[in-house]
């Protein structure tokens, strides 16, 4: 992969993909994601890459494992820029995020969804999806594949039979994907989302006993 391909996260929630493709051909569609830029979904600024402002801005830093340096904490979705951070970083490539760090992510996930659901005043990870379905916050994501992948690692998974991107969305592992916690976070005020995107609170695969 070159170098371009690899630090270009494209925001494909808001556009299907072969739409997308048209975009990066056409100059005037260009220009005008180029000025206009897309909304985010949290607060009132536009952005050409909605997905990696809210990753930066309004999520944890551990809620893509994949854009995050696992040493210090610094977020960065541009992969080859996370690459030269960490290589000023971390002996040996020690921030990257790998198989040893799954569990670590998936309970601070589940840290975080606990926590949410305490907000919400749900209890139980069933409670908390159709909490999230009732509410509109699942429905119509396109799932890329490193969001899959996530789903996946989330359910400890290694196909696709059982990943809300197969239209199974009514699994905690739907959550797991940037839109659909932004469209969660929607739903509670300013205070409470500066406090779900500090919390590192770690908890196991299952929260139902609270």
């Amino acid at each position: 992969m070159c170098d371009d391909e690899a630090s270009f996260i494209p925001d494909y929630d808001e556009v299907g993909l072969e739409e997308k493709e048209n975009i990066s051909t056409s100059p005037s569609k260009k220009g005008a994601m180029r000025h206009g830029g897309r909304p985010c979904p949290l607060c009132s600024n536009r952005y050409s890459h909605v997905r990696r402002h809210v990753t930066q801005a309004h999520l944890p830093w551990y809620f893509n494992p994949m854009a995050t340096c696992w040493k210090c904490h610094h977020i960065e979705p541009q992969r080859n820029f996370l690459n030269r951070h960490i290589a000023g970083c971390c002996e040996n490539g020690s921030g990257h995020y790998g198989p040893k760090l799954i569990n670590r992510w998936r309970a601070l996930m589940c840290g975080l969804f606990w926590v949410f659901s305490q907000i919400v005043g749900v209890s139980g990870e069933q409670e908390l999806v159709r909490w999230a379905q009732e509410h509109s916050c699942i429905e119509h994501q396109v799932w890329h594949p490193q969001d899959i992948k996530c789903a996946q690692q989330f359910k400890g998974k290694g196909n696709n039979e059982d990943d809300p991107s197969s239209g199974n969305e009514g699994c905690l592992s739907s959550l797991t994907h940037w839109r659909v916690f932004s469209n969660m976070l929607l739903h509670v005020d300013s205070e409470k989302r500066k406090y779900l995107k500090s919390v590192e609170k770690m908890r196991c695969s299952s929260f139902v006993t609270g």
